[in-house]
This record gives C-alpha cells, sequence and structure tokens, in this order.
C-alpha cells in the first residue's frame, strides 16, 4: 500500500514498477499521492508480466509529465480499478496497453478527472491480447486531440469497452486541416475486433467529431447529447449499428470557406439504425418539410454515394430527450422507463446491485427469466431462485442464474434457524 506521498522533480518517473516474468503476483493500492513535475516520461509507469496483478488506483493527483500520467503495460492478466484521480498536462493522461499474448486486462476505469494534455485516456491491444474496460463518469476536457480512444492494434486483439455517463469537452484542440480528433474513438486494424457501447454521455464543444468508430462489429450509441462539436457521429461497421435516442445537433465543421453539417455521418456499405434520435428544430422541420427517405443535408449516407449503406432516421423525434439521472446510478431516467427499473431507485429489485451493474451482468439477457417465475432477470432479487440474492453471488463468484451453483447459508445453531452468513 502507497498512500500519502509526494513525487516531484525526479529526473525521471515519478513512481516505476518493474514486475517481471517469473514474478508470482502483485496487488495492493496506491493511492492520495502527489505526482508532479517528474522530468522524465510518466508520473506512475507499470511493466507487468507477473503471473497474477491486480492494482487500486485512486484519489491521486498528477501534473505535468512528458509522456503519460500513468502508463500501465501489461505482457500478462491484469486487473485495474483506477478512480478519482485528478490528471492535468501530463501527455496521454491514462495509458493502458495490452501487449502481445498478454491475456485478458480489466479495467473500471470511473470518476477521473482528465485534462488539457496531449490525449485523455488511451486503451491499446495488440496481437491476441483483450481489455474489458468500464470508462464511467469521467470528466475529460482541453486536451490536443483524442478524450477516449479505444484500438484494438493487431491481428487478435479485443478491447471491448463499455463507455458511459463521461462528460468529453473542449477536446481536439490541434486541429490540422479543418477537424481536430475526436472525443470518442473506436478503431482496430485487420484481424483485430473493438466492441463499444457508448451510453449516456454529454459530448460538446470538441474540434473533431462527438463519437467516431471503425469495427468489423456493431457499435451501440445511445442515449449520448452530442452537440457543437465538428461532426456528430461517424460509424464504419460491418454489422448494422444503432444510434438512438440521442440529442444530436448543431455539429459542424468548416474547410477552406466551405461548411459541413454531418450530424451523422455512415462511412461503411452497412445501414445504420439511427431512428427516435433529436435532430434539433432546424433539421427536425427539415425532415418535415418533404417526403421520406430522402438526401438529407446533415446525413452522409448512400444518398451522397453508392458506396455507402443508408442511415434509417424514421421515427426522428419532436423534441429533446432528457438524459437526466435522478438516482444517479448511471443509467438515465429515460432508459431505466423503458425496462420499468425505477429511476428514483439505485437498486430497483433491492438485491445488492445497483441497476447499471445488473444490466451490465445481464447484457442481452437483462430480459430473460432464468428461473421462470415471471420476473425478468434484471427485476428479480433471486434469479435462479437458490435463496441467494443476486448481489451475493455475483461478489461471491457464483451464477445468479444457475441455481446448482449456489451460496451455502451458515446458520447459528440449528435451534432459531437464524442465518449468520453465506459461505
Amino acid at each position: 500500500q502507497l498512500t500519502g506521498n509526494q513525487f516531484s522533480e525526479n529526473g525521471r518517473d515519478g513512481l516505476y514498477f518493474n514486475l517481471p516474468d517469473g514474478v508470482a503476483s502483485m496487488g495492493g493500492t496506491v493511492s492520495n499521492n502527489t505526482f508532479v513535475g517528474n522530468g522524465g516520461l510518466e508520473a506512475f509507469y507499470i511493466y507487468q508480466d507477473a503471473a497474477d496483478c491486480a492494482l487500486n488506483i485512486t484519489a491521486n493527483t498528477i501534473a505535468t509529465h512528458n509522456h503519460h500520467g500513468i502508463w500501465l503495460d501489461n505482457f500478462s492478466s491484469a486487473q485495474y480499478t483506477i478512480v478519482g484521480n485528478d490528471i492535468s498536462d501530463s501527455g496521454t493522461g491514462l495509458a493502458i496497453t495490452a501487449e502481445p499474448q498478454a491475456g485478458t486486462v480489466t479495467l473500471d476505469i470511473t470518476t477521473n478527472v482528465l485534462y488539457q494534455g496531449r490525449d485523455g485516456i488511451h486503451l491499446w491491444a495488440y496481437e491476441s491480447a483483450r481489455i474489458d474496460a468500464r470508462v464511467i463518469g469521467n470528466e475529460i476536457y482541453g486536451h490536443d486531440r483524442l478524450g477516449i480512444s479505444c484500438d484494438a492494434r493487431s491481428t487478435g486483439a479485443t478491447v471491448d469497452t463499455l463507455i458511459r455517463g463521461n462528460h468529453l469537452y473542449g477536446n481536439g484542440q490541434d486541429a490540422g486541416y479543418g477537424i481536430g480528433y475526436s472525443a470518442i474513438e473506436c478503431l482496430e486494424a485487420g484481424g483485430a475486433l473493438t466492441r463499444s457501447r457508448i451510453l449516456a454521455n454529454r459530448i460538446h464543444d470538441n474540434n473533431g467529431w462527438g463519437i467516431y468508430s471503425e469495427s468489423s462489429e456493431s457499435v451501440d450509441i445511445r442515449y449520448n447529447r452530442i452537440d457543437h462539436n465538428q461532426g456528430g457521429v461517424y460509424v464504419a461497421t460491418d454489422d448494422e449499428s444503432t444510434v438512438s435516442f440521442n440529442n444530436i445537433h448543431d455539429n459542424y465543421f468548416s474547410y477552406y470557406v466551405a461548411i459541413y453539417r454531418h450530424e451523422l455521418a455512415n462511412g461503411s456499405g452497412t445501414a445504420v439504425f439511427a431512428q427516435y434520435n433529436y435532430w434539433g428544430p432546424i433539421y427536425t422541420t427539415a425532415i418535415e418539410s418533404g417526403s421520406n427517405p430522402r438526401e438529407l443535408p446533415f446525413i452522409y449516407d448512400r444518398w451522397d454515394s453508392l458506396a455507402l449503406g443508408y442511415v434509417e432516421y424514421s421515427n426522428w423525434l419532436q423534441e429533446s430527450i432528457d438524459t437526466s439521472d435522478e438516482d444517479g446510478d448511471g443509467l438515465t431516467d429515460l432508459y431505466e422507463g423503458q425496462r420499468d427499473l425505477d429511476p428514483l431507485l439505485p437498486d430497483t429489485d433491492g438485491d445488492g446491485l445497483d441497476d447499471q451493474t445488473e444490466m451490465d451482468f445481464w447484457g442481452v439477457n437483462w430480459d430473460g427469466d432464468a428461473d421462470g417465475d415471471g420476473l425478468i432477470n434484471v427485476l428479480d432479487p433471486d434469479s435462479d431462485n437458490d435463496g441467494a440474492p443476486d448481489g451475493l453471488e455475483v461478489s461471491g463468484g457464483t451464477d445468479p442464474s444457475d441455481p446448482a451453483d449456489a451460496q451455502v447459508r451458515v446458520y447459528e445453531d440449528g435451534e432459531d434457524g437464524l442465518i449468520l452468513g453465506w459461505d
């Protein structure tokens, strides 16, 4: 445990961990430290090839470094929880790499503030390595280039990300030719895979696309507020992507004397499902002024180039979508209402899992019914009816959809039936 220290004005890194092959494990917490003005590459660098690595990086203040604020360079599997750090003026604020053959690197990146560096967050996986990341509730602003970058960079690499509830603004200041870097960028090389869910983010006033995604699999973009960027959403995927229930408006860029107004651009031959979006008052009026579907000045698709798929923009909305989150569980009130979750309770079914964590856990099976009792999984406090609440099973590593994989009750003495706990 490394807590409450100050690392400043060193000639190289502030803190350097070298964990070569053969090291059995590393774990612990790095918290409430200050890293300022170390003249080398990083404030905090880990070279990691240990058999087992699990580290919490919490509430550190990091400022004024040349290369990275935090760089976690992984050659084997690892788990990191990165929460509540303040990272500024430090090249790439947070960089996590999964090097070739590294296995799986699991990340929880939440409630950090990253600002005024070169880039905010980079997640890069190389050959046969995998990154599984939750990037939630961060504030990222004022960078020269990217806000969040998720990149599967070589054959067999996978980057699977949930990007939810972040606030990105003022990024992409290094504009180059008219349009700068994107606030959120998800890319993949040939033979690699990037899978992204981009939900309920606030993305505005960036000097590049609000969201830019190129991947073989579909991307899920919903419940975001995307406005006043130099381009709204760019999607180029082999499978049909979903861009729905967003507020997308007032995104444009100028190039020489021309002004380009692209709220949504399709960069592939596959259709994009883009129903139930609010396009702002001007473009809503434009849509309704003629027959549909047709070429629209703010959507770039097959109407502009026969090489592209259509953007299916029907069922547009007449007014802005409310993206508020009254119970603070990371899910918008609209999203919860559509799934019969209570927007005023962070744990609707009282099973010990907040609604966001429960939706993430069940994924596409959120509305299944594991025990056949008529309650869908996300509303059932004991989804397999084995007597153990779902939250207890998830925290204990058992499967809440399988009654045969159960926690065991521990009784006091067999007389009064008092349950002391679970094992």
